[in-house]
C-alpha cells in the first residue's frame, strides 16, 4: 500500500492550544520547530491535555505511528511547528 504525504505548518498562539491536526491521522513524521524572531520562553508541548513539556526553538524530532489530533501546542507567534510525513 502506497504512502501518503503530509504536510502541515502551524503557528503557535500565546493564548490557546492548537492540534498538530483537527482530525484523527496516525503517520510516521518529522516535527521541527523553529522560530521567526526572538523568543521570550520556549514553546510548549501536550498530549491529550497533560502537563506541558517546554521545547526549545530550532529543534526537530520524529514520531513513529502517533495521532497528531492528540498533541497540542502553545507559545509565542514566532514560532511555527513544520510536520513533514507520510501515513501508515
Amino acid at each position: 500500500m502506497a504512502a501518503n504525504p503530509f504536510f502541515k505548518m502551524v503557528t503557535a498562539d500565546p493564548n490557546e492550544w492548537r492540534k498538530l491536526s483537527d482530525t484523527p491521522l496516525v503517520l510516521a513524521a518529522k516535527v521541527l520547530i523553529w522560530n521567526t524572531g526572538t523568543p521570550l520562553s520556549d514553546l510548549q508541548l501536550r498530549c491529550d491535555g497533560s502537563d506541558p513539556v517546554n521545547l526549545p526553538k530550532n529543534k526537530e524530532f520524529t514520531l513513529e505511528g502517533v495521532d497528531l489530533s492528540r498533541i497540542e501546542v502553545k507559545g509565542e507567534a514566532t514560532y511555527r511547528v513544520t510536520v513533514i510525513g507520510y501515513t501508515r
